[in-house]
């Protein structure tokens, strides 16, 4: 079933909504979810993850390898000096910039510690939820009655490209391509996309490469095609192409070639 995973795994509401949170953080839609990468502004949107990661922390009672974080962070912290030197630049958005990353490394540490193996199911599983919904929305309001989508949606707030529906849908309106394409919860389609096959990408690598039975592999695949994101495409392709290829027996691949 496509939405069994969150019982099926014993993902508590809190961590399920801990994650769709990072997500939509990550997608960059609206000014105030790219508010990690920069420290000026409002400090509330900058605030929510580090809050909510710490509540996360608090209430799944894990121990962090310290040191290996320490290792880690040592090792990037010479790697970024490496760049800054050799760049030469030394202003502060590339501070901000670097100090992001170092925040990132953290926060993903975390994550890992707490979900484990459970953390690509549960990404893929947010991913083809906001799938369908942007499928749901995207046709009607896009595709269908463009003029309808934009007397509604433009109700909500802008985002960077469109306007922001709960942070959940980017209605982008007609683009420069001369097409409607679907942003889905992302800043613009391409990136979309981009997050769409990685999902695809964990369905493959747990199911193969079968749509039968696949429900949620069909929703991916139909949502990365309406971003008309030439990227995607080829992504999803070599993505179906590698698991095709690992699929076949050395028997098939020998059968085929003497054929």
């Amino acid at each position: 079933m496509i939405f069994s995973i969150q019982k099926k795994m014993n993902i508590p509401n809190f961590e399920y909504f801990y994650f769709l949170v990072m997500i939509i953080f990550c997608a960059k839609m609206a000014p105030e979810t790219t508010r990690m990468e920069n420290f000026s502004g409002d400090i509330i949107p900058f605030s929510i993850p580090i809050i909510l990661t710490g509540i996360l922390l608090s209430r799944n009672k894990i121990r962090l390898d310290i040191s290996r974080l320490i290792r880690l962070l040592l090792i990037f912290a010479i790697w970024s000096t490496i760049v800054i030197v050799k760049i030469g630049s030394y202003n502060f958005e590339n501070f901000t910039l670097y100090l992001f990353l170092f925040y990132s490394v953290i926060i993903a540490f975390c994550q890992i510690g707490v979900y484990g193996e459970k953390l690509f199911p549960l990404y893929e599983d947010i991913m083809v939820k906001i799938s369908l919904l942007s499928i749901c929305l995207w046709f009607p309001f896009c595709l269908l009655m463009p003029s309808i989508g934009e007397s509604i949606f433009s109700l909500f707030p802008k985002s960077f490209t469109g306007f922001n529906f709960l942070y959940l849908f980017n209605w982008t309106g007609f683009g420069e391509s001369g097409r409607y394409r679907n942003s889905g919860c992302a800043w613009e389609p391409g990136y979309f996309a981009l997050m769409i096959a990685f999902a695809i990408y964990i369905n493959l690598r747990e199911n193969g490469l079968k749509f039968r039975n696949n429900k949620k592999l069909l929703i991916l695949v139909i949502a990365l095609i309406t971003t008309t994101s030439t990227t995607g495409y080829v992504i999803m392709l070599l993505e179906f192409l590698m698991f095709y290829v690992k699929r076949l027996s050395v028997k098939k691949i020998l059968g085929t070639a003497i054929i």
